[in-house]
């Protein structure tokens, strides 16, 4: 029975270490910081250093307000999806950019 339990605990013990091994600043990533510190910015409309609950709905009005595409007061499923769907191009867009700029220059474009 205890060489079980032991066992046990060993292989508990080693298939954790790859993720503990694995690059970056936690779960969210190596940028997670640099993210958290653009959203806090963009929110923080008057540069004081505190997100107001003022500022926080002024904020989610205007993320409404651009899934809003027909300008009803409403968004059907449809309309966030679309709107989903745009983000994700935009998103998939800024990445291709940014690794476009990271590859120039290397030996594999040579």
């Amino acid at each position: 029975m205890n060489k079980v339990l032991v066992m046990s605990a060993v292989v508990l013990a080693l298939s954790a270490a790859p993720a503990l091994a694995c690059k970056g600043d936690g779960p969210k990533g190596p940028d997670h910081g640099k993210r958290m510190g653009y959203m806090f910015d963009k929110h923080d409309t008057n540069s004081d250093g505190i997100v107001s609950q003022e500022e926080f709905v002024e904020a989610s009005k205007a993320r409404f307000t651009a899934m809003d595409a027909d300008g009803d007061g409403a968004v059907s499923k449809e309309e966030a999806q679309a709107h989903h769907k745009k983000k994700r191009e935009e998103m998939k867009e800024k990445r291709e950019k940014r690794q476009g700029k990271q590859g120039k220059g290397s030996a594999q474009d040579e």
